[in-house]
């Protein structure tokens, strides 16, 4: 890096300097105007006689790598997880993206040496093997621990497909990419992916059948409660649809009504809403917590103000505060599942706290109707107790190895 800024500081102080009437080199950049700031910034500092000294107002990013994988690496204590994802150090940075890709591009080698016989196939899985590129799976990878749907994803992969290849084919190389990533993220995070699919379950399974709010406390001791319900809209046929559409005070009562005066619980929306406010309550209670602690060592060991800035897993500060928001950042995360475990949480506050005062004695006799005997009450909370009981299994990922891991936050 520093090679390529002496190979281009002529055009970098030009830049700085005569942004528009100059050679106008920071154009040809990746993200022109953040190198134009850049730029503006080094052209100053020349200007003074000991360049050391010029104070920069410019601020320096450090990023997650895939922060929401990241998160269900460490709930799992998934070491494979972790390592893709730099929380485990590493000697050089591992490429999240790349490496899945890599891991896909295999099983499209083998599904190609094995589909001979198989026309169609062969010919969609050639096509896939020949444009799926970093780029085009980036997207709906980053998304999945998000509560992205395979047929979310699908719609993605085909947007960014579109005038590679031919319109009848945007759809099943779609689709077999898809199914490829998924298979290789399903094999990869093996814990993570077991925490996503439990949480999942759990949600349904409460939402639907015992129709009792998920609720939760985030590591912050932030009280968060949801349930989706099904709309009545989604019943509507086209006509009614088309003859709602003319009568603007029906529209505005339907849109205040749309749940009805005894909503119903939608066990597929609240199972999928679930994944991503889960993680966010996450990385969000980590967001805190780094500020905090960098603040607190920001004034304590140096007697300076912490100027901080963030976006999601994108931390902000000023370039001599790297260091010490690098070493708070990590801390804060060790900190944080060293003494809060998620999933466990999680679940025993729903078990302690939300079912057996949502539901537990006073809606014993709410259970559908086919649900008439003890016997037949019983087996519905099965399935229930069976996901309480047989949470997914913690690999052995040390959480302590965060704090030597270079590319965590970069």
């Amino acid at each position: 890096m520093l090679h390529y800024a002496w190979q281009n500081f002529h055009a970098i102080c030009d830049s700085g300097r005569d942004p528009l009437t100059g050679y106008r080199w920071w154009e040809t950049c990746e993200k022109p105007f953040q190198v134009l700031a850049a730029c503006m910034e080094i052209w100053k500092a020349t200007q003074l006689d000991d360049p050391s000294q010029y104070e920069t107002k410019i601020s320096v990013h450090m990023d997650g790598t895939c922060n929401g994988f990241q998160h269900y690496s460490a709930m799992g204590r998934d070491t494979i997880g972790a390592i893709f994802t730099n929380v485990l150090p590493t000697e050089r940075p591992s490429d999240f993206y790349q490496s899945i890709l890599d891991s896909a591009l295999k099983l499209m080698d083998e599904d190609i040496a094995a589909e001979g016989a198989n026309f169609e196939k062969l010919r969609v899985a050639k096509i896939a093997r020949k444009v799926v590129t970093r780029s085009i799976v980036k997207r709906p990878v980053m998304a999945i621990p998000y509560g992205l749907s395979v047929r979310g994803a699908v719609d993605i992969c085909r947007n960014n497909l579109h005038g590679k290849i031919s319109s009848a084919d945007l759809t099943p190389v779609a689709q077999y990419i898809i199914r490829n990533l998924f298979s290789s993220i399903n094999s990869t995070f093996r814990n993570s992916m077991a925490i996503k699919q439990w949480l999942a379950g759990y949600n349904r399974y409460c939402s639907s059948k015992l129709g009792v709010p998920i609720e939760y406390i985030s590591p912050m001791g932030f009280p968060v409660s949801q349930i989706g319900y099904k709309s009545m809209l989604q019943r509507k046929t086209s006509m009614e649809v088309l003859v709602a559409a003319v009568d603007e005070n029906r529209i505005k009562n339907e849109r205040d009504n749309c749940y009805g005066v005894f909503p119903a619980a939608d066990g597929q929306r609240s199972g999928n809403s679930l994944s991503p406010n889960f993680v966010h309550a996450i990385d969000a209670s980590h967001l805190l917590m780094s500020y905090t602690m960098f603040a607190k060592a920001a004034k304590e060991e140096r007697g300076d103000e912490a100027d901080f800035g963030s976006i999601h897993d994108s931390f902000w500060c000023h370039p001599s505060q790297v260091d010490l928001l690098n070493e708070n950042l990590r801390e804060a995360f060790i900190d944080m599942y060293e003494h809060f475990d998620p999933i466990t949480t999680f679940a025993e506050h729903m078990e302690n706290w939300v079912i057996p005062e949502r539901f537990w004695p006073k809606r014993f006799e709410n259970l559908p109707e086919n649900v008439t005997t003890l016997e037949n009450k019983l087996s519905h909370l099965e399935r229930r107790n069976a996901l309480y009981y047989n949470r997914p299994e913690k690999g052995e990922m040390d959480i302590q190895k965060v704090r030597d891991s270079k590319y965590f936050f970069c």
